[in-house]
Protein backbone atom coordinates (compact mmCIF):
# COMPACT_ATOMS: atom_id res chain seq x y z
CA UNK A 1 0.00 0.00 0.00
CA UNK A 2 1.69 3.30 -1.15
CA UNK A 3 1.84 6.43 0.96
CA UNK A 4 1.41 9.41 -1.04
CA UNK A 5 3.53 12.53 0.40
CA UNK A 6 1.91 16.03 -1.45
CA UNK A 7 4.39 18.61 -1.34
CA UNK A 8 3.46 22.40 -1.86
CA UNK A 9 4.73 24.64 -4.04
CA UNK A 10 4.74 28.62 -4.03
CA UNK A 11 1.74 28.63 -1.57
CA UNK A 12 -0.10 26.02 -3.89
CA UNK A 13 -0.42 22.26 -3.75
CA UNK A 14 0.73 20.50 -7.62
CA UNK A 15 -0.21 17.11 -8.96
CA UNK A 16 3.37 17.30 -10.32
CA UNK A 17 4.65 17.19 -6.72
CA UNK A 18 3.37 13.87 -5.77
CA UNK A 19 5.72 11.47 -4.10
CA UNK A 20 5.51 7.39 -3.69
CA UNK A 21 6.58 5.79 -1.26
CA UNK A 22 6.26 1.93 -1.66
CA UNK A 23 6.64 0.19 2.11
CA UNK A 24 7.68 -3.58 2.30
CA UNK A 25 6.12 -5.45 5.40
CA UNK A 26 8.94 -6.83 7.05
CA UNK A 27 7.44 -10.51 8.27
CA UNK A 28 8.28 -9.48 12.08
CA UNK A 29 5.47 -6.50 12.20
CA UNK A 30 2.00 -7.43 11.77
CA UNK A 31 -0.53 -4.87 11.92
CA UNK A 32 -3.29 -5.17 14.64
CA UNK A 33 -7.18 -4.45 14.00
CA UNK A 34 -6.64 -1.32 16.08
CA UNK A 35 -4.16 -0.34 13.44
CA UNK A 36 -1.36 -0.05 15.73
CA UNK A 37 2.07 -1.34 14.84
CA UNK A 38 3.26 -4.65 16.47
CA UNK A 39 6.63 -6.00 16.71
CA UNK A 40 6.76 -10.01 17.61
CA UNK A 41 8.93 -10.96 20.38
CA UNK A 42 8.58 -14.76 19.50
CA UNK A 43 12.09 -16.73 20.06
CA UNK A 44 10.86 -18.73 17.12
CA UNK A 45 11.98 -15.59 14.84
CA UNK A 46 15.79 -15.81 16.34
CA UNK A 47 17.20 -18.16 14.01
CA UNK A 48 16.03 -16.58 11.16
CA UNK A 49 17.40 -12.68 12.56
CA UNK A 50 20.32 -14.57 12.98
CA UNK A 51 20.54 -15.53 9.98
CA UNK A 52 19.95 -12.44 7.97
CA UNK A 53 21.84 -10.93 10.37
CA UNK A 54 25.18 -13.12 9.33
CA UNK A 55 24.57 -12.93 5.63
CA UNK A 56 24.41 -9.50 5.79
CA UNK A 57 27.83 -9.06 7.27
CA UNK A 58 28.73 -11.87 4.72
CA UNK A 59 28.10 -10.10 2.41
CA UNK A 60 29.77 -6.47 3.96
CA UNK A 61 32.87 -8.54 4.44
CA UNK A 62 33.11 -9.88 0.99
CA UNK A 63 32.42 -6.50 -0.64
CA UNK A 64 35.40 -5.36 1.34
CA UNK A 65 37.95 -8.23 0.74
CA UNK A 66 37.11 -8.22 -3.21
CA UNK A 67 37.77 -4.39 -2.97
CA UNK A 68 40.99 -5.03 -1.42
CA UNK A 69 42.21 -7.44 -3.82
CA UNK A 70 40.54 -4.98 -6.49
CA UNK A 71 43.12 -1.92 -5.23
CA UNK A 72 46.25 -4.52 -4.21
CA UNK A 73 46.37 -6.45 -7.76
CA UNK A 74 48.56 -4.71 -9.32
CA UNK A 75 51.24 -4.20 -6.47
CA UNK A 76 50.52 -8.05 -5.70
CA UNK A 77 51.04 -9.13 -9.66
CA UNK A 78 54.63 -6.97 -9.59
CA UNK A 79 55.82 -8.01 -6.40
CA UNK A 80 54.60 -11.85 -5.56
CA UNK A 81 53.70 -13.57 -8.99
CA UNK A 82 56.53 -11.92 -11.17
CA UNK A 83 59.34 -12.70 -8.66
CA UNK A 84 61.16 -15.69 -8.20
CA UNK A 85 58.80 -18.11 -5.39
CA UNK A 86 60.27 -18.59 -1.73
CA UNK A 87 58.74 -20.12 1.04
CA UNK A 88 57.42 -16.86 2.24
CA UNK A 89 55.67 -16.51 -1.13
CA UNK A 90 53.94 -19.64 -0.59
CA UNK A 91 53.13 -18.87 3.02
CA UNK A 92 51.79 -14.89 2.09
CA UNK A 93 49.55 -16.53 -0.70
CA UNK A 94 47.73 -18.71 1.36
CA UNK A 95 47.40 -16.41 4.27
CA UNK A 96 46.07 -14.41 1.58
CA UNK A 97 43.75 -16.52 -0.15
CA UNK A 98 43.19 -19.30 2.47
CA UNK A 99 39.84 -16.87 3.78
CA UNK A 100 38.21 -16.94 1.10
CA UNK A 101 37.04 -20.61 0.04
CA UNK A 102 36.76 -20.79 4.13
CA UNK A 103 34.06 -18.48 4.17
CA UNK A 104 32.57 -19.65 0.98
CA UNK A 105 32.25 -23.07 3.12
CA UNK A 106 30.98 -21.30 6.34
CA UNK A 107 28.21 -20.04 3.86
CA UNK A 108 27.30 -22.55 2.31
CA UNK A 109 27.18 -24.47 5.77
CA UNK A 110 24.95 -21.95 7.23
CA UNK A 111 22.79 -21.77 4.45
CA UNK A 112 21.93 -25.53 4.54
CA UNK A 113 21.27 -25.34 7.71
CA UNK A 114 18.08 -24.13 7.43
CA UNK A 115 17.91 -21.42 9.75
CA UNK A 116 16.07 -19.29 6.93
CA UNK A 117 12.96 -20.64 6.68
CA UNK A 118 10.01 -19.77 8.93
CA UNK A 119 7.64 -22.18 8.70
CA UNK A 120 4.46 -20.44 10.04
CA UNK A 121 3.69 -16.44 10.11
Amino acid sequence: MPILAIEALNGGISSTNIIVIHHQRSPLVQTHPSNMTVVSNNPSWWPFISYNLFCSYWAVAAGVVVYDLVLTLGQETELIWRQRWSLMTVLYLITRYIGIPFSVCVRLVVSSAGNCERKEI
